[in-house]
């Protein structure tokens, strides 16, 4: 695969970035001064343990079913669904009924 450091551009296929992940929950697999994108994986029953982060984030939900808890805020999400999160904003997939994979967005400007 190729390193996104050293590139204008890649492909990424959803295959190895899978193959890739292992037993891990979490690939970083594009790092570049304006992006970073990941691949997060989190099995049924699984807890999310994550922290807010300091930047805005987007998740895509791949597969799977579970809830995803923003601040006071519980949501229901499954196959294509797109999420938000403000930098700073307290966060986790619950309930996770069906093996979650979310690739990641994390923006690089301050929020």
């Amino acid at each position: 695969m190729p390193d996104a450091q050293a590139q204008d551009s890649a492909v990424y296929p959803l295959g190895t970035l899978i193959t890739q992940l292992d037993s891990s929950a979490w690939l970083s697999f594009i790092r570049v001064s304006t992006l970073e994108t990941g691949l997060y994986r989190l099995t049924p029953g699984a807890e999310d343990r994550q922290s807010p982060h300091d930047r805005d984030e987007v998740y895509y939900v791949i597969a799977g079913v579970a809830r995803v808890r923003i601040g006071d805020d519980e949501e229901p999400i499954g196959p294509s669904d797109t999420i938000f999160v403000r930098a700073n904003t307290e966060h986790r997939f619950v309930a996770i009924e069906e093996e979650l994979l979310l690739p990641v967005f994390f923006s690089s400007a301050d929020p």
